[in-house]
């Protein structure tokens, strides 16, 4: 299996998400949600050190690699979108 790990990193920042969605009728037992989720994860930062990777190759050989990184840090950020599809069932369904 591939592989690829970061020197580790160590530090505590604040985080926060935000979300919001609305919800509307799709005939008489269905419906629709539509949401939005920002995520703020603070900035992520490795220490110096080594990226190892481990490939293999086409003929199944194994590929070894260590790359020697300085500190990195970069902001991580995510933006979700979801659209859920919700049907209601009666609880005395009538025949």
């Amino acid at each position: 299996m591939p592989l690829t790990r970061l020197p580790s990193g160590r530090d505590r920042e604040r985080t926060f998400m935000l979300g919001f969605g609305v919800t509307a009728p799709w005939g008489t037992r269905n419906t629709l949600d539509f949401g939005y989720r920002f995520l703020n994860g603070g900035e992520v930062r490795t220490d110096v050190g080594n990226i190892d990777v481990l490939r293999y190759r086409a003929d199944g050989s194994r590929r070894d690699l260590a790359i020697p990184i300085d500190r990195t840090a970069a902001d991580f950020d995510a933006h979700v979108l979801t659209v859920t599809w919700r049907r209601h069932f009666p609880r005395n369904p009538t025949r």
